[in-house]
């Protein structure tokens, strides 16, 4: 099958969250949560703010893609995306200092709306969704702390309906031209057992580290449930030399 490839839209939000709901099952995880629809459209805000690449695939027309079709296409429902931030790679010190100037705005403007959604109610039960977020953050702060990197996978999902047919890998291969054009040396990815992470030992990844749990989910006891980070090197000598750990 073809696809049609473009940035994120505002629009696609509700179709991000359908691609992500059953892999995260937030309605299973958090029952304190009313509308875990909202808490799924948090997180595709909170993945978007932090982005300066997304890519998201709509499925092109029979037939192979037109010029006019693929510009009617880029407005269908989306089947995949992959968001990533490559904050370590910006040129020039003003270039560094004007981005993070421009990122920490966003965040405090993003976290400031949240706050106030969180207060009114806006995500359900708020001490459910407060325990989520601050989990989430503990993991992906910590796990990470002992890894350099240039640039960070945030997610990278692929419908149910569309696993399978490669799409997933095409996805990673626009984000590795991207990366390359940018001098981008190595990136990293934190997943878990909730997600399809066999997909990235099959696709050249170095598992880097791995502890139990899930992530943003502190009340999954599931004796089995793990969390990884893998990296990836686009370029020799820029690979991630430690070997795997494993956390209890």
């Amino acid at each position: 099958m073809n696809f049609v490839f473009r940035p994120y839209r505002r629009r696609d939000k509700k179709a991000l969250c359908r691609i992500i709901a059953p892999t995260w099952r937030f309605d299973e995880y958090f029952p304190g949560i009313k509308n875990t629809e909202r808490l799924c459209g948090f997180v595709v805000d909170m993945f978007r703010v932090q982005s300066d690449y997304t890519d998201v695939a709509v499925p092109a027309a029979e037939g192979g893609k037109t010029k006019a079709s693929a510009g009617a296409l880029v407005d269908g429902v989306p089947v995949g995306f992959l968001f990533a931030d490559a904050h370590a790679k910006r040129s020039g010190v003003l270039g560094r200092l004007f981005y993070r100037a421009k990122k920490k705005t966003a965040r405090a403007a993003f976290y400031v709306k949240i706050f106030f959604l969180w207060l009114a109610g806006f995500y359900g039960e708020r001490a459910a969704v407060r325990k989520a977020f601050l989990s989430y953050c503990s993991v992906q702060k910590n796990i990470l702390k002992d890894i350099s990197f240039d640039a960070e996978i945030l997610c990278l999902f692929v419908d149910a309906s569309h696993q399978g047919s490669g799409l997933g890998r095409r996805l990673l291969s626009r984000f590795f031209e991207w990366s390359k054009k940018r001098k981008i040396r190595n990136f990293v990815l934190t997943t878990d057992t909730d997600c399809n992470y066999r997909f990235y030992d099959r696709s050249g990844f170095k598992r880097l580290k791995e502890q139990s749990g899930c992530l943003g989910i502190p009340q999954n006891t599931e004796p089995f449930s793990r969390i990884f980070v893998y990296g990836f090197s686009l370029s020799a000598g820029s690979g991630f030399s430690s070997a795997p750990t494993a956390e209890a």
